[in-house]
């Protein structure tokens, strides 16, 4: 999916031009396809803050009903990536760096109980998988762009893999749905763009191999920096830094 950067007084038209249609596996799930990718529009700025939301242009655009719209602008409300203007209609917000460090905090400890919790509990057959995951990162940002749904959605099945070696169902579905979902919003700010000095498969690859070392403080020390790396890249892109020079769609492991 590639989209372009609309001016935030653009009128609908415009707006949808520079929004990607859902891929062509969202049949069963219009609402959660809807949701992210809106998601991955605004936190990317392809729909800049202050750019207008009409529901019925979304949907008509998306080529589904109001219903699946109305419950992902809801949802993006409520994240704070959608706001009410004073006259009533919705807004794409911006993201403000204190929300991200907040996130960012969180998001360290956390990490860092699931990467101990993971070392633990995964076998080298599990790792094996999980390392197949991180290759397809590569072909993805090739194809698509760093910061495109497809890659997108790939580097949170990653991630979420391992929140699910570290707890149980219940516990990592709950955490998924919000506390972890914020988590993976700032990542996606993160990767607007990939870095010369460590591209996103090799910075993957490094954190699996701590995970997989059988040293549990090494894993949690790992899972740390890549956190910290991350919110370095994010806090980046919010000032409007580019990453380290590089060709940005061809990350070499």
């Amino acid at each position: 999916m590639t989209m372009r950067a609309v001016p935030p007084d653009a009128d609908p038209g415009d707006l949808l031009a520079g929004l990607g249609s859902l891929p062509s596996a969202a049949t069963v799930h219009v609402y959660d396809h809807v949701y992210r990718l809106l998601r991955q529009a605004l936190i990317t700025r392809e729909i800049k803050p202050g750019a207008r939301l009409v529901e019925a242009d979304l949907a008509t655009h998306l080529q589904v009903s109001r219903t699946p719209v109305r419950d992902a602008l809801r949802r993006l409300e409520a994240d704070g990536l959608v706001r009410r203007s004073s006259k009533g209609g919705l807004q794409a917000a911006s993201l403000s760096a204190d929300n991200m460090d907040g996130i960012f905090r969180v998001r360290t400890e956390l990490d860092q109980l699931a990467a101990r919790l993971a070392a633990d509990r995964a076998s080298a057959p599990v790792w094996t998988g999980l390392r197949g995951q991180v290759e397809a990162l590569g072909p993805l940002v090739e194809q698509f762009g760093i910061s495109s749904y497809q890659f997108g959605e790939a580097h949170e099945a990653f991630h979420m893999a391992i929140y699910s070696l570290a707890f149980t169902p219940f516990v990592a579905n709950m955490l998924g749905d919000r506390l972890l979902g914020f988590g993976r919003i700032a990542s996606q700010l993160s990767y607007a763009e990939d870095r010369a000095d460590e591209p996103v498969v090799q910075q993957h690859l490094q954190l699996l191999d701590a995970l997989a070392s059988d040293d549990h403080e090494a894993a949690a020390k790992a899972a740390a920096e890549h956190v910290r790396q991350a919110w370095a890249d994010a806090r980046d892109s919010l000032e409007g830094r580019p990453a380290p020079a590089a060709n940005p769609r061809h990350p070499s492991p």
